[in-house]
Order: structure tokens, then C-alpha cells, then sequence
């Protein structure tokens, strides 16, 4: 299924002659039937995933913003489709300041400690200092991190995720502790958990 979205994506790209980086974003119904819902020429939240199972011409890690950019500079892109490799699944969590339990309405306050243990499994993006406490802006995004689970396959990736569960209330073990408000300190319950793959 994946070369057939793989495939699809890139007839669509050629017809509309398409030369730079993009989101297609599918999604795959009950029945195993992938459906199109949108294109985007931008770069998306989700390209971590990409990012993380992806090898271009053998390396890792790949930067699919700066090859954005370098294209929109007129620049050619620096490598084609039989250049990429594909292993793995990865499962992205967005760290929220959000109250599920309250409608998921803003959490404000402070975070006063923030960090989480380096796994090979596991890549983190977060504007969120690990040497100092930060206020939780109220007029941005909620996004306080993205955490990207990496594994063989879907199975393995599940089992890390439920692996870490058991360890802490989040899945990838990030630690922090609030102050709402400047009074209250505890553990987030208040941390919505999204994931781009069935759980």
C-alpha cells in the first residue's frame, strides 16, 4: 500500500509538474483503502515522522526544510525518488498545554523542570529549555514538544510506546512539573497525547 500512496503522490506531483518539497497527506480506511485528503506545499508538523524513517542516498536524519529552502532559492533538488529509503515507523505524540479533562482548555503557568531520557527510539523537538524554567505563552500554539517513536515496524513501535507508559503518565517519559498559576506543582495530567497511527 505504501508504494501504491508513494506512486499515486508522485503522478499527481508530475502532472501538476510539482518540483519541490511537499506534504501529501492520506489516510487509510477500515477496509485497507487509502484515501487523498489534502496537499500541502509547505512543510508540515508530521515531517519528523518522514524525517525519522527516511535515508536519503544513505543518511539519516534527513532535513527536509533546508532542501525547502534551498530549492526555493532556485536551486535543483538534490536528490530524486530512487535516492529515498523507507524503514521503520514512527509514531509522533504532541506534548500540549491543554486540559483534556476541562474541555481542553489552555493550561497556563510554568513549566519548572523539563527533560526526558535519550533513547535511540526516541527524537524530541521542543522549544521548551531543559536548564531553566519556562512561562507557557498564551497567544502562540500549544505545542510544547513532538516526540517521534521510531521502531522495525508498527508492532515494535506499540511496544515501546506502552513500554514507556508503564514507566511514567507520558509515553515518551518527559518530566516536567507546572505551576498554573504560579501556585500548583504536580505531574500533567493536564498533557493532551495525539498520535498520528492507531494505537
Amino acid at each position: 500500500m505504501l508504494e501504491d500512496i508513494t506512486e499515486y503522490s508522485l503522478r499527481m506531483a508530475r502532472e501538476a509538474g510539482y518540483d519541490n518539497v511537499g506534504t501529501w497527506e492520506w489516510i487509510v480506511g477500515p477496509t485497507g483503502e487509502p484515501f487523498l485528503m489534502e496537499v500541502n506545499t509547505r512543510i508540515q508538523v508530521e515531517n519528523g515522522v518522514s524525517a525519522r524513517i527516511a535515508t536519503i542516498k544513505g543518511k539519516g536524519d534527513v532535513d527536509l526544510i533546508a532542501e525547502q529552502i534551498r530549492v526555493g532559492l532556485g536551486a535543483p533538488l538534490g536528490f530524486s525518488q530512487k535516492d529515498i529509503s523507507l524503514g521503520g515507523v514512527g509514531i509522533e505524540y504532541r506534548i500540549i498545554a491543554e486540559d483534556p479533562d476541562n474541555k481542553f482548555a489552555p493550561w497556563v503557568g510554568r513549566i519548572t523542570s523539563f527533560g526526558w531520557p535519550q533513547q535511540e527510539w526516541l527524537k524530541l523537538h521542543s522549544q521548551v529549555p531543559t536548564d531553566r524554567e519556562y512561562e507557557i505563552p498564551t497567544d502562540f500554539d500549544p505545542n510544547l514538544a513532538l516526540a517521534i517513536i521510531w521502531g522495525k515496524d508498527l508492532a515494535e513501535a506499540k511496544a515501546v510506546v506502552l513500554a514507556a507508559r508503564q514507566v511514567c503518565d507520558l509515553p515518551v517519559a518527559i518530566l516536567m512539573t507546572f505551576e498554573p498559576g504560579g501556585s500548583l506543582t504536580g505531574t500533567p495530567s493536564a498533557t493532551a497525547l495525539r498520535t498520528s497511527l492507531p494505537m
